[in-house]
């Protein structure tokens, strides 16, 4: 084919086309066809074309996209498209049939402070104000953007998040610039700083109660509980039906809440200030009920560690002794408890170490990419907690909801 090629290949999403050199009168025909050829052999999943290497396109060339999207149930995105291409396809107003994106600005780590490191990426300090979070390369474009608008809602909602503004490319990762002036992780202050650990449980603390007291006002959030009954239901890879069903019934169990959920708090996606607390990684938000984001700082906090001293610190990047009083002083900040332990207290830590034990059998669904050796001890840790996990719909009536001080 004259001037252009077509190659397809598979990604976990589906399949990306990739389109070399320009389309016009003399090969749109050819490239048309071609591009059906690989949706034959491919007929799986969602059709994204990288446009990164595209010259130019006709309107005969953009009229063999439009034959290819009438044969297509979702809307085919079209990606890294240079300024005058992307050009031609808003002035056409074909970028409101497909899913187009511009090309992504390229960006450089090297020499930049590494200020954090977690499960989905790492975060770098750029310049005095703004930090570079980095996704792992097996998150998409898709997902850093979407990332990048969950800040937004969250800043609009007054939560503490730091303000996104642009999307960058990083190597074979994508990533997204924040503005936060002067940060490091709440792991990094906690350990550098020992006589702070007090202060930072409580603002720990204060931070989840307002994550609980916040009412969603956005269509765009997903229910969480019903994301989690979801990924329960996979467990039947690993679990006996029985046991799967009683994790499920756990989540069931949960009362149906209206309030902001992060989803994936940790220590390393929690920024400290100016003394303050700042959240980033807010690609999982949604909303549900607070046992969902204090399970998840149980997981990590508290779980983690059960493996040994090491597991726990490879997984939060502080020793035990650290997460512990942090740990144990926002849950007493977030339930206005004090010395000595009270019952409440000891119900509520309850609750939340057996949902944190689902949440931890939950992470192998969605984290394909664990050890074996890995996924059989998660699943071994909640064989054994399945006494606790089949109590928890009893015992979730009596989770006392957080109240301003």
């Amino acid at each position: 084919m004259k001037d252009c090629k077509i190659r397809g290949r598979v990604a976990d999403d589906g399949l990306k086309i990739d389109v070399i050199g320009k389309i016009d009168s003399t090969n749109a025909a050819d490239a048309g066809a071609a591009m059906r050829r690989e949706r034959e052999l491919h007929p799986e999943g969602r059709v994204e074309f990288d446009f990164s290497r595209v010259q130019y396109i006709s309107s005969a060339g953009l009229r063999e996209l439009l034959k290819f999207q009438k044969a297509e149930k979702d809307k085919i995105r079209i990606v890294e498209l240079e300024p005058d291409v992307y050009d031609v396809f808003e002035v056409t107003g074909f970028s409101q049939i497909f899913d187009v994106r511009k090309t992504v600005d390229e960006f450089s780590v090297e020499g930049l402070e590494e200020i954090g490191r977690g499960a989905n990426g790492r975060v770098f300090r750029v310049d005095e104000e703004t930090i570079l979070k980095v996704a792992n390369p097996e998150y998409s474009l898709d997902y850093v953007e979407h990332e990048r608008r969950m800040s937004q809602v969250a800043l609009v909602a007054g939560l503490p998040t730091a303000i996104p503004f642009q999307t960058v490319k990083v190597g074979d990762s994508y990533g997204a610039l924040y503005e936060l002036v002067d940060t490091s992780t709440l792991a990094a202050t906690a350990e550098a700083n020992s006589d702070l650990m007090p202060e930072l449980g409580e603002r720990l603390g204060r931070l989840l109660r307002d994550l609980s007291m916040t009412r969603v006002d956005d269509d765009e959030l997903p229910d969480l509980r019903l994301l989690h009954i979801d990924r329960a239901r996979k467990l039947s890879t690993w679990l006996s039906a029985e046991e799967t069903a009683t994790v499920i019934a756990a989540y069931e169990a949960l009362p149906q809440c209206d309030t902001y959920v992060h989803g994936d708090l940790n220590l390393n996606n929690i920024m400290v200030q100016d003394g303050e607390l700042i959240m980033i990684d807010m690609g999982a938000l949604g909303f549900g009920h607070p046992l969902l984001d204090l399970a998840a700082m149980c997981m990590v906090l508290e779980i983690a560690y059960q493996s040994g001293p090491e597991a726990g610190y490879q997984t939060t990047g502080v020793p035990q002794e650290v997460a512990s009083a942090v740990w144990r002083t926002a849950k007493d900040t977030y339930f206005g408890l004090g010395e000595p332990p009270s019952p409440v207290g000891e119900t509520m830590d309850k609750l939340i170490l057996g949902y944190g034990l689902c949440q931890m059998g939950l992470v192998p669904t969605y984290r394909s990419y664990l050890p074996d050796d890995l996924v059989e001890a998660i699943m071994g840790a909640l064989r054994q907690a399945m006494p606790l996990v089949s109590a928890l719909p009893q015992m979730v009536g009596a989770f006392v909801m957080p109240s301003q001080p």
